[in-house]
């Protein structure tokens, strides 16, 4: 099977979307921060990169910075940040070979270029630079000539998925022949994902199933190398010992479970089985992607959208750690499932890991960030905690905690998901798949009408879509109603259309539109407690991860303020569960939105409700360790008011309640 068109639906042009109300806000922070400084404060993309000719780094730090860096600068339509971005466009397209080739000449591996080419997708939605489309013929040319002699390896064999986002993205432009050709030639090198997810054999943590002190010994018998897993260069070094022992059955095994279990390439590949399915219509990929998602979480899943990762998957405790890299990167998969699918859970997922792990994971003026998010996070110090194989510093904020990946590649969490918040079939059906204060642009039949999305959703539950039309037209919007929601209410037209919990995914709006008109939706939410397994209970309030804040004392360990790294340590006890019989009946309190939409000291949603105090749950190597068994609790039978606040507005936080 050979799709003429990949993708069911498709992304506005970004000079179509502008950003309102608190995501606006909330882009201009990034702006701000770490994503509008880095240049200037991080060697990596600073002008030496070898993406900007130098001499540098030359892998995959400069093209995950621009995929972030890009779709920012446009949607904010910040001329600095566009001149930052220019300059690396500009060399990337001029770097090209006449064989279609390009990039640093130092480094010839194809992963660094899948990043790119998705920059350049990016650059074009943004521009239609007339240059982008024969630069991406000519190299997937060249990449379809000569893949077979030069085949993937090393983390482009995991990652192969992302080289066929761009050839998809090309075919659908072009529709040439050849490109079908080069993305079967890529499934066929690339690893075997939707074997994987269905199989699953990864039910347990890596860190029972493939100790790393078992991978250290035994290459160092296989191979008679040494790699510290906690040195910058380990991945690197680990990538040498692979390739150069590849032939190895026994080294193989090892290579195949490190990036099988590897939690960014797992995030990346949760999207893999149903685009091999988009290409060859083969029954068994359709069906992986149908339990991907769903062996994720059921066997490392977290309350926060997530599944752990401190480097590699690990289980279901609440004190390991999930990397900044695999949210992003799964915010993504999710965006590309939204698009290539009519099923309305990926929206869901997206929105509740954008909402809750993502914000999470930074201080609130995004100029420093974890390497690893704990959902029970009772500090973010220098502690060796059970990681897979992450190093002292994984947790804690600053410019580049433990490696420096994250410092690279958070940047496309925002602004992607900005992105996405507007899809369009190609029957011209405006998709509400995300909801975020924004605005869109589109034509119908050679008229403009402009629709402003005004709400302060996820903290309230009311959204308004003001139409603006010069003359009546006709056209359909589908908008999807959230699981959570026990009663949503759309109104448009003198109609009031009411409907249960469940009782629909989408609901579809075929008007003649007016000028001024509107549709109003109102969602109804509830206080939800879900059991996380046997031991842990979390809270959901509609959208939103609601957790326990521990306020925190902040202390410098090095680097220049405001990008520096620090330690966030807790002022006061944190040992606290709720009254689960009287949660039903607390007090919902709602502030308003500041200026940092995520704020910790005054949060847009509380809850307010007993807690009971926990005499029996200890501290131990800086986590809250182990809740503490139902049977053996002790608590007092005293309660006290504390309120619980959104997940994303947190620096440290208890999740999971015994």
């Amino acid at each position: 099977m050979i799709n003429t068109h990949f993708y069911l639906k498709n992304t506005f042009k970004i000079e179509q979307l502008k950003p309102k109300g608190w995501l606006k806000r909330q882009l201009e922070i990034q702006a701000q921060g770490l994503t509008g400084c880095l240049e200037d404060i991080w060697p990596d993309v600073g002008p030496n990169s070898g993406w900007l000719g130098g001499i540098g780094e030359n892998w995959e730090r400069g093209p995950y910075y621009l995929d972030g860096l890009i779709p920012l600068a446009y949607l904010l339509e910040d001329d600095t940040l566009k001149q930052k971005a220019q300059k690396w466009i500009e060399w990337t397209l001029k770097s090209q070979k006449e064989n279609g080739f390009f990039g640093p000449e130092t480094n010839d591996d194809w992963w660094p270029r899948m990043v790119m080419i998705k920059v350049l997708i990016e650059y074009f939605e943004a521009t239609s630079d007339e240059r982008i489309i024969p630069f991406m013929k000519s190299y997937f040319r060249y990449q379809n000539e000569i893949i077979e002699k030069k085949p993937l390896k090393m983390w482009g064999l995991p990652r192969a998925g992302e080289n066929i986002i761009g050839i998809y993205w090309l075919y659908d432009k072009t529709h040439d022949k050849f490109l079908i050709e080069l993305a079967e030639k890529i499934w066929k090198q690339s690893f075997n994902w939707s074997c994987f997810f269905s199989v699953f054999p990864f039910k347990k943590p890596m860190s029972e199933i493939m100790p790393w002190h078992y991978v250290e010994k035994h290459l160092e018998e296989l191979c008679g190398e040494i790699v510290d897993p906690f040195s910058q260069n380990a991945g690197e070094l680990m990538e040498k010992i692979f390739d150069k022992h590849k032939n190895n059955p026994q080294v193989k095994e090892i290579f195949e479970k490190y990036h099988y279990s590897h939690v960014v390439n797992v995030a990346m590949a949760v999207k893999y089985p149903y685009l091999r399915y988009l290409l060859t219509g083969d029954k068994a990929d359709n069906e992986a992607q149908q339990v991907a998602i769903k062996n994720l979480m059921a066997y490392h899943g977290m309350p926060n959208g997530m599944f752990s990762g401190d480097e590699h998957l690990n289980g279901k405790s609440p004190v390991q750690g999930t990397e900044l890299c695999a949210v992003v990167e799964y915010m993504y998969s999710l965006e590309t499932l939204m698009k290539s699918t009519e099923n309305p859970k990926y929206g869901e997922m997206l929105e509740y890991v954008a909402y809750n792990a993502l914000p999470a994971t930074f201080t609130k003026d995004m100029k420093s960030h974890q390497y690893v998010q704990q959902v029970n996070q009772i500090k973010a110090s220098v502690e060796v905690r059970p990681w897979y194989n992450n190093g002292s510093q994984a947790n804690i904020y600053g410019l580049e905690p433990n490696f420096g990946c994250c410092t690279a590649n958070m940047h496309q969490g925002w602004p992607k998901f900005m992105r996405h918040l507007w899809l369009q079939h190609s029957d011209g059906t405006l998709i509400k798949d995300v909801y975020g204060p924004s605005q869109i642009q589109f034509n119908v039949e050679g008229q403009v009408i402009t629709i402003d999305e005004i709400t302060d959703y996820p903290f309230n539950d009311e959204i308004i879509f003001k139409i603006n039309t010069k003359l009546p037209k006709a056209f359909t919007m589908q908008l999807r109603i959230p699981s959570w929601s026990e009663k949503t209410t759309i109104t448009y037209k003198d109609q009031v259309i009411k409907i249960g919990k469940n009782e629909r995914d989408y609901y579809r709006v075929k008007e003649e539109w007016l000028p001024h008109d509107e549709i109003r939706i109102a969602f109804q939410r509830g206080v939800n407690i879900n059991k996380h397994n046997e031991d842990y209970s979390y809270i959901t309030y509609g959208p939103l991860l609601m957790v326990l804040n521990i306020e925190g004392q902040y202390n410098k360990i090095s680097g220049e303020e405001p990008f520096h790294d620090r330690e966030v340590l807790p002022k006061n006890n944190w040992q606290f569960s709720p009254d689960f019989n009287q949660l039903k009946q607390s007090i919902i309190k709602r502030n308003m939105i500041t200026t940092i939409p995520f704020n910790t000291q005054t949060p847009p949603i509380e809850i307010e409700t007993d807690f009971f105090s926990i005499k029996d749950w200890k501290e131990k190597n800086g986590n809250a360790f182990l809740v503490p068994q139902k049977k053996s609790i002790k608590k007092t039978t005293k309660t006290e008011k504390k309120c619980l606040v959104p997940y994303g507005c947190t620096d440290l936080r208890i999740t999971c309640f015994p």
